[in-house]
């Protein structure tokens, strides 16, 4: 667009686009752009044989069997005026005017009025004032001269090589803008409508102001022709259109200025007592004052009493945002004006005692005493997530866990949850509720406990979740066995679901791609939510699948307890039991008298004889070094750790040595040999993972999955734990405290950044092999388009958390200060934990991620392995 009426693209935007040689029809274009712009690139798919020549916008799926020339579109009679600043009914259409860029100048179809409404001088007039307004909407009704309805909306056709159009049906002569975030009169107000040029000096127009106290309107004659393709500018300041008075009485009204006084609602509330079991009495916020128990650093989370929720009003809606309702039915308490009646469908409603389901807006219209009535418009929402509802019996271990802090750390806040090494329980309580208050889980007894290492020891805890009985939340596979991540070192939130999304985007690049041979075959899936635990609303979490051998889930063959118990109970079948009424006489006896009974000695149960080939294994590679069952190997010192229980020794032995001699030729540059047992496409895909992800936590090693299935190929996978300082900015990074290999520049190897040959795994061998160096230049070649995808998903999280990400963060701020009250020392930023808005962060993400991606792009693509020399 060449801009000339100041008119932005948006994200979000799409052209229809039509080819030069018409093999190409209504194929769709979307803006490649994060923010508003004056020019925009647009992309999308055209016949190979075909140019671009034509567009117009908004893109629309029903002109797919239509020409350039005879396109339909609807100019509606609604055009809210929203914060966004997005135009309704703004039809464009262009033609290219470069065909080595395809760069194109689009124009308007119909009229453009710049509407702007000032009431800024009817505070001097009392019986007029509505300076202390907000203003609802604009109502404009044009009529012709001779009185009969001027068609400005509707139903029409247009030529997208010249823009002409014809009105074909359903249109009106009213067009109304309400003003979503309902501005005070104070300022004037500006707004954008769009209407056929069908109107002609001389025609009458009269223009509706609703506030909640009142509509002002007046009449006039329009003393222009409006023409296609232009923008009007189209000022309403009410004082110009006011009557003459003398007195209190008028003495001339030319314009036939008219007030009309509306009935309010003063107030809307909803009160705790009210709503039992529906709003809590308490709510979650942080106080950088308060000192954590037997912590003497200043910052705390806090717990403070909530009787009442009130409504905000804007104009006649009023709207309020519960993060965690779930339950929509609500009493409301609220006040009218005097002796006026408020009904909702009809049926009178009383404060403080009429129940209403919110789950959608419900309007509510105040009658007064002469009959004028007045409608409000009550919008209760939650974030927009699903809200998962815990309730912890009295079973189990709440006692204290103090470990080498001054403070339990199963401590949530002023209640305690049990600390990760008790035992299970199984009479918890655990539902999961859709945004619109529908039931997705049932109430599920199930067990609750603390998970995770470092993060026992922040303040927002971790929850791992055991079901009594399998579920499948969100659609997901069922089962028994769930993750809720706290994300608390991660102000973005979204750091652990965007690097899963990496691992499926490298999992669809090689499903699409034979040739690429299979990589990890499984990586978690999960659903933002809402936490509302013991009563206790706790803010933002990622409910998860956990990383679990499982048909569903990593699917190799079972863990070596199962193994043993299926062949064990294979090979001891539970004995028939006894017919009663079996008897001797039955089965031939003279007398037919019962033969008694001889004892039967139990026989030994067999005891199955199990194999490594039989059994599949789900190791960790973590310095954590805390499971049972664990070893080091000899050379590199790599911890690994048996995720499932092996009790038997000679299996033991056997992955053990499987594992060594895996290691054994990697140290002796015989990887040819090594590629034997170890799986090279998983191991590349989960180092790029980490590598693009900006992952430190491999350099340690921690949180690091690898797998067998039987005795095939050491894997590596599913990828785990990227909430700790990923996704970096290293510039703004540096300057909040990162130093030496916690700083990762976008085109450097992480890998070498580590300052032994044993951190990284064995990755700084593997990453001088030829063969590993080809693979993966293999491999990213054919990734690389899905994973340049991977930016629309982090749009899409901004777009989905914004509400979430403002309420988390006033319960769990991820503010220098705030994280290093429980961190000391600590050293490991993002560079954008000091944004202070949510479009800030996602931008931030997205930038960092791109710049990342290119990076990692130049250094595979021109074979930059080795170790840098500085």
């Amino acid at each position: 667009s060449s801009g000339a009426l100041g008119v932005m693209w948006q994200p979000g935007d799409t052209v229809g686009v039509y080819g030069a040689a018409g093999t190409t029809k209504n194929a769709r274009f979307g803006a490649a752009i994060s923010q508003k712009a004056r020019t925009c690139k647009f992309r999308g798919y055209i016949t190979s044989s075909d140019n671009p020549c034509y567009a117009y916008y908004p893109f629309d799926e029903a002109n797919a069997s239509n020409a350039v020339t005879a396109l339909k579109g609807h100019l509606p009679e609604l055009q809210p005026c929203t914060p966004d600043g997005r135009l309704v009914g703004d039809y464009k259409y262009g033609a290219v005017i470069s065909n080595t860029d395809y760069k194109f100048n689009f124009r308007h179809v119909f009229t453009l009025l710049k509407v702007s409404v000032d009431a800024t001088a009817t505070s001097s007039h009392a019986s007029l004032n509505i300076n202390d307004q907000d203003i609802d909407k604009l109502r404009i009704t044009v009529t012709k001269s001779d009185g009969t309805p001027r068609i400005i909306n509707g139903d029409f056709t247009f030529n997208g090589t010249t823009g002409a159009y014809t009105y074909t049906d359903n249109g009106t002569n009213v067009i109304e803008m309400p003003w979503t975030a309902h501005p005070s009169l104070s300022a004037v107000q500006t707004g954008f409508i769009n209407l056929m040029p069908e109107v002609k000096s001389g025609d009458k127009i009269k223009v509706e102001v609703f506030t909640p106290a009142a509509i002002h309107s007046f009449e006039t004659t329009i003393k222009a022709d409006l023409v296609a393709g232009s923008a009007f500018n189209f000022p309403i300041k009410l004082s110009k259109y006011w009557p003459t008075y003398s007195g209190s009485t008028i003495t001339s009204n030319p314009y036939n200025y008219q007030v009309r006084t509306l009935p309010q609602i003063t107030s809307f509330s909803f009160e705790v007592a009210n709503n039992t079991g529906k709003l809590l009495d308490k709510q979650l916020v942080w106080d950088s004052n308060l000192t954590y128990t037997g912590n003497s650093k200043a910052g705390a989370p806090k717990f403070v009493t909530k009787n009442s929720y009130p409504v905000d009003r804007k104009g006649s809606e009023y709207g309020l945002m519960i993060p965690y309702l779930y339950n929509f039915r609500l009493v409301p308490t609220f006040t009218a004006t005097s002796g006026s009646t408020v009904t909702v469908n009809g049926e009178v409603q009383t404060s403080g005692v009429s129940e209403q389901d919110f789950s959608h807006p419900v309007t509510y219209t105040v009658t007064a005493t002469d009959g004028t009535t007045h409608d409000y418009l009550v919008t209760i929402t939650n974030t927009g997530l699903p809200v998962v509802v815990i309730k912890q019996s009295t079973s189990g271990d709440f006692d204290p866990e103090y470990g080498n802090v001054g403070w339990p750390v199963n401590l949530f806040v002023d209640f305690y949850i049990r600390q990760k090494e008790t035992d299970w329980v199984s009479d918890d309580e655990f539902s999961v509720y859709n945004p619109d208050g529908t039931e997705d889980v049932p109430l599920t007894l199930c067990g609750v406990r603390q998970r995770g290492n470092s993060t026992q020891y922040m303040p927002k805890k971790a929850l791992a979740i055991k079901l009594n009985s399998k579920q499948g939340p969100f659609g997901l596979p069922s089962h028994k066995r769930w993750v809720l991540l706290a994300n608390w070192l991660d102000h973005a939130m979204i750091r652990n679901a965007v690097a899963f999304d990496i691992a499926h985007a490298q999992e669809e690049a090689w499903k699409n791609n034979d040739a690429m041979g299979t990589g990890i075959p499984w990586n978690v899936h999960g659903e933002f939510v809402e936490l509302v635990i013991d009563g206790h609303h706790v803010g933002n979490y990622y409910l998860c699948e956990q990383v679990k051998i499982d048909k569903k889930r990593l699917n190799i063959k079972k863990c070596y307890q199962d193994v043993y118990d299926d062949m064990y109970d294979a090979l001891n079948p539970e004995p028939e039991p006894a017919d009663p009424e079996a008897t001797e006489g039955e089965s031939g006896s003279e007398s037919g008298s019962e033969t008694p009974t001889t004892p039967v000695t139990p026989a030994e149960p067999v005891i199955p004889t199990v194999t490594m080939a039989d059994c599949g294994f789900l190791l960790e590679v973590d310095e954590m070094y805390d499971e049972t069952y664990q070893f080091t190997t000899s050379k590199y010192e790599i911890p690994f750790m048996f995720k499932d229980d092996l009790p038997d020794a000679t299996i033991f032995a056997a992955v053990q040595a499987k594992i060594q001699g895996i290691e054994d030729k990697i140290y002796a540059g015989n990887f040819a040999g090594a590629y034997n047992d170890l799986d090279i496409n998983s191991l590349v895909d989960q180092w790029l993972v980490w590598e693009l992800t900006m992952n430190h936590e491999f350099i340690d090693p921690r949180s690091t999955n690898m797998f067998m299935d039987g005795d095939s190929k050491l894997c590596a996978g599913p990828v785990w734990d990227f909430d700790r300082a990923t996704f970096q900015n290293p510039t703004t990074a540096s300057s909040m405290g990162n130093s030496g290999d916690r700083v990762k520049p976008y085109n450097k190897w992480i890998v070498w950044s580590a300052a032994e040959d044993n951190d990284c795994g064995w990755y700084q061998r593997l990453i001088n092999d030829p063969t590993f160096q080809q693979t993966v230049q293999a491999r990213w070649r054919k990734m690389y388009p899905y994973l340049a995808g991977v930016p629309s998903k982090i749009l899409e999280y901004g777009n989905k958390l914004q509400a979430s990400f403002e309420v988390n963060n006033a319960m769990w701020p991820t503010t220098k200060a705030a994280i290093q009250a429980f961190k000391w020392n600590y050293t490991d930023w993002s560079g954008d934990e000091l944004l202070e808005t949510y479009n800030e962060v996602i931008q931030n993400f997205i930038q960092c991620y791109n710049s990342r991606l290119q990076g990692m792009d130049g250094l595979i693509s021109s074979g930059t392995f080795s170790k840098p020399t500085n």
